[in-house]
């Protein structure tokens, strides 16, 4: 279906494709639902200690 399996886990599988492949491998597959993962992650604030720790080491 032009989607590569990355990893599979008991009842879950992790596929590359692009969105409208995902769909279409989530209609394939009954009863499967897909979600898509975000490509960016958000970095927490650092405290106090941590960023003057981080302008030492600068």
């Amino acid at each position: 279906m032009g989607a590569t399996v990355v990893r599979t886990a008991a009842g879950q599988m992790l596929v590359e494709a692009s969105p409208a492949k995902a769909a279409k491998v989530a209609e394939a597959l009954p009863d499967w639902r897909y979600a898509l993962e975000r490509a960016a992650a958000r970095i927490p604030e650092r405290g106090a200690l941590a960023r003057a720790k981080y302008a030492a080491a600068r």
